[in-house]
């Protein structure tokens, strides 16, 4: 009895709880269904408009001197007085004297040449007066040898008409040829002496040169700047001796500061184009000091000479515009460099998070439509596009892994 009791226990159990799952199931509440609804994604968008672009091309750059000259001694000698801008970073004019060396051997030197000078030109005058008094000597003796030379021919007439003796003729003779002696005598005086007034005259050039050499060295004694500019290097003291060519200082104009910006091959290619030319094209140049933004204007100048082998970049130089002493701009300062770059025509310019490869996604009756576009460039944050765009077209510049074509969308 017990046994059976052990056997059936289980199916009872069994059966009560199917009675409790079918008593549940026969009273669970109804839920009622709801028709699911289609998602709606929230997107940004901008409106298409096509138009014309110059893409700035932001790089770095660095300032340099346009024109730097070392200023020399062009004399030796000792340095008497200096100016008070010879020191390094001093701002000196145009003109301003900038060091005087000891005149005393350049002044007497002069003195010298110029006493010479006037010795070679008063001898010249002596030479030309004596040459003067042979050219009247030698015309009076060739009358007279005229004179004899007749008298000879009469004397020969008479000798032959037996009137005169032979001794006759033959005084007249020799008095025709001493004359004859004397007229060539002066003669070859005469262009003895012009040739020693060539020779003078020579002689006097060469000291003229001299006289002039002098009177530069004295003036050269006093060295003035050619330019206004900054010094830096100065290597000069008042009381120091200087020898030829050795350096006082270095002198920057401060009106032809350039700046200096190297480009890659790449960002090259994005200011050139096919008939546009760089140089002449305005450049923003800003050099920030801590706090302190300083901008200037700038003229693309010229380009690099040679290109870079290993990289294939090229240096380009920029006229700074208004530089002067008074500003504080100075060569080696770091500063960032606005570039107009290549203008390009009939494009979009999109945010970049709006390009997605090649597709671009524009809103039609509140659905995504992919649309093909070719990428131009880039312009900062932006692109730069054409394709299938019209202008008005809404695209969407929101990301998002889900999109495609076909989305339902809403801008907000």
């Amino acid at each position: 009895m017990i046994l059976s009791r052990r056997i059936f226990l289980p199916f009872v159990v069994i059966a009560i709880a199917m009675a409790i799952a079918i008593y549940l199931w026969a009273t669970r509440p109804e839920i009622d269904r709801v028709p699911s609804r289609e998602r709606v994604w929230p997107v940004a968008a901008v409106e298409v408009a096509h138009g014309d672009a110059r893409p700035v091309l932001s790089v770095y750059g660095e300032v340099v001197a346009g024109r730097e000259v070392e200023l020399r001694a062009l004399v030796a000698g000792i340095v008497t007085r200096t100016s008070a801008n010879l020191v390094e970073g001093g701002v000196i004019k145009q003109g301003e004297l900038i060091l005087a060396i000891d005149e005393f051997d350049y002044r007497t030197a002069l003195d010298e040449k110029q006493a010479l000078l006037r010795e070679a030109r008063a001898k010249l005058g002596e030479i030309q007066a004596r040459h003067r008094g042979h050219l009247e000597s030698v015309d009076l003796e060739r009358q007279e040898l005229d004179l004899l030379q007749r008298d000879y021919g009469r004397t020969q007439a008479l000798r032959a008409k037996g009137t005169v003796s032979e001794k006759f003729l033959d005084n007249a003779r020799m008095a025709l040829f001493a004359q004859r002696r004397i007229v060539v005598n002066d003669e070859t005086n005469i262009a003895t002496e012009t040739a020693r007034i060539e020779q003078q005259r020579a002689i006097i050039k060469r000291l003229e040169v001299q006289v002039y050499q002098a009177e530069r060295d004295l003036k050269e004694t006093r060295l003035k700047v050619p330019f206004d500019g900054f010094l830096h290097s100065v290597a000069a003291a008042e009381g120091k001796r200087l020898g030829v060519n050795d350096r006082v200082a270095t002198l920057v104009d401060a009106g032809r500061l350039d700046v200096r910006v190297h480009l890659s091959n790449r960002q090259f290619g994005r200011l050139v184009g096919d008939s546009e030319r760089l140089e002449g094209r305005s450049v923003h140049v800003i050099w920030q000091v801590g706090e302190q933004r300083n901008e200037y204007f700038a003229q693309v100048e010229r380009v690099g000479a040679r290109i870079e082998a290993t990289s294939g970049g090229v240096e380009l130089y920029a006229r700074i515009e208004a530089g002067s002493v008074a500003s504080p701009l100075r060569p080696g300062a770091f500063v960032d460099v606005r570039l107009p770059g290549r203008r390009y025509a009939d494009v979009v310019s999109l945010p970049e998070t709006a390009l997605h490869g090649r597709t671009v996604y524009v809103i039609g009756d509140q659905r995504l439509e992919a649309r093909k576009v070719e990428l131009i460039t880039h312009e900062g944050t932006s692109v730069l596009l054409r394709g299938e765009l019209r202008d008005t077209d809404q695209v969407i510049t929101t990301r998002f892994p889900e999109i495609a074509p076909g989305l339902k969308v809403e801008v907000r």
